[in-house]
């Protein structure tokens, strides 16, 4: 007997072609941009500025190189219209560029000049002129001490790197020793500031921390300053009270003694006689 659905045909699976089509591209990342300049929105209805220093999530993609420099674009949305704001990096001129989507604000710092002379323009052209040549004069004083402290130096650094062997040697046998010395001063900083359970290790002793701790003197409280004199005050009293109630019983009794005489002591009275042996008759 054939079981249910026993003998019903079934299709095998779809075999992969070929050539499959390629994945997707990755997205471009999103990166947090902060505007390095003030821009004005082109598509806002009304002329809308958008400050330096706003962060958008702007989408970051290379769009060139200057010599071994890349060339970076960064493209975000304005919140208040949506609309599309491209800036891009310009690493010739060190400026940034709004490429789409706005203007870069214009600050007016050239200030120009004004063409219109007065009377006193030539005087003070002339004074101009003066002090101008008084401050090459300087610069050129200062050129000469410059230059010559300049060739010092080197002739200078000439003479000690002349054996260069012998002068890292130096280098060498200065630093290890100092080099040992902050390690334990180190280690001994951090034991102590674990021992006071300090949140830091303490840095080496100066002299200027030795001259403030000579200057700081710790005195008790006034409390107890007060218990000390008072103990001090009322225990010698009670001493001279004490000898004084010893001397006059002493002298009391030393009167006592002068006017009661002393008694006369009766002469020892004379042994019994022994008893005569009786002798049976």
């Amino acid at each position: 007997m054939q079981g249910f659905n026993m003998g019903r045909y079934h299709p095998s699976p779809p075999l992969p072609p070929s050539n499959p089509p390629p994945p997707p591209p990755p997205p471009p990342p999103n990166s947090p941009f902060r505007t390095p300049l003030p821009v004005w929105c082109a598509t806002c209805p009304r002329p809308t500025i958008i400050a330096q220093g706003v962060r958008f999530n702007a989408e970051k993609r290379r769009v060139g190189a200057y010599h071994s420099t890349p060339l970076w674009s960064f493209t975000f949305r304005h919140a208040q219209c949506g609309g599309v704001v491209e800036v891009r990096t310009d690493p010739r001129n060190t400026a940034y560029l709004v490429v789409s989507g706005g203007t870069k604000r214009d600050t007016g710092d050239d200030d120009g000049g004004s063409l219109l002379r007065n009377a006193n323009s030539s005087e003070g052209d002339r004074s101009a002129a003066f002090a101008k040549l008084e401050t090459t004069i300087e610069h050129r004083a200062q050129l000469n001490m410059s230059n010559h402290r300049i060739t010092s130096l080197i002739n200078h650094s000439a003479r000690h790197w002349q054996d260069p062997y012998k002068a890292n040697q130096n280098l060498r046998s200065a630093f290890r020793p100092a080099r040992l010395k902050r390690q334990q001063e180190a280690q001994s900083g951090a034991h102590l500031g674990h021992a006071l359970s300090l949140p830091f290790d303490l840095p080496p002793p100066t002299r200027q921390d030795a001259h403030h701790a000579s200057t700081i003197t710790f005195t008790p409280e006034t409390t107890k300053d007060e218990d000390a004199s008072r103990n001090r005050s009322f225990a010698p009293r009670r001493r001279n009270n004490n000898n004084n109630n010893n001397n006059n019983n002493n002298n009391n009794n030393n009167n006592n003694n002068n006017n009661n005489p002393p008694a006369q002591l009766s002469p020892p009275s004379s042994p019994p006689a022994p008893a005569s042996p009786t002798i049976p008759s």
